[in-house]
């Protein structure tokens, strides 16, 4: 699973998506973490990394 790191959401407009909006949520590990756990998966391990201009969060785990 790889979500944008951070708060809250943004609303993003660039060329390569034909200058359409799209949105984005954020999400902190914690936050995820939870959110997963609630619905029955095991986190196997997380971590954050950058790509341009982003942060993901990227998490790999299981369903229980």
């Amino acid at each position: 699973l790889a979500v944008k790191e951070g708060e809250g959401e943004k609303e993003i407009k660039r060329s390569y998506y034909n200058n359409e909006p799209r949105t984005f949520i954020y999400f902190k590990e914690k936050e995820m973490r939870k959110y997963l756990e609630e619905t029955g998966f095991e986190v196997i391990t997380s971590e954050v990394n950058e790509s341009g201009d982003s942060r993901w969060l990227e998490i790999f785990c299981r369903k229980l």
